[in-house]
């Protein structure tokens, strides 16, 4: 059973009932493997809603930033030039997550 394409290719010890059981450890594995991937950093205006944790969807963004992410940090803060302001990092949503 293979799932993905391409290079490293991991291979899974143990063994599954049947092949639905084998197909959903394979994908499991792809995906955390995948996760955090993609990461995007954003300052924007303080927004005190902001958390982490949080699914942060970006609209009218190159291809490639447009889309589903999670927010893994959040810091609000006050700089003497901008004022209150949120720093963001977020990694990549995975599809169907």
């Amino acid at each position: 059973m293979k799932v993905g394409d391409g290079e490293p290719v991991k291979r899974l010890r143990h063994i599954y009932q049947d092949a639905k059981s084998a197909q959903s450890a394979a994908q499991a594995s792809l995906d955390q493997s995948r996760r955090g991937e993609e990461r995007l950093s954003l300052n924007l205006p303080d927004n005190p809603e902001i958390t982490a944790e949080k699914p942060l969807t970006l609209v009218g963004f190159r291809e490639g930033i447009t889309g589903d992410w999670i927010i893994e940090q959040a810091t609000h803060s006050i700089d003497k030039s901008v004022g209150f302001k949120t720093s963001i990092e977020a990694m990549k949503r995975l599809s169907g997550g």
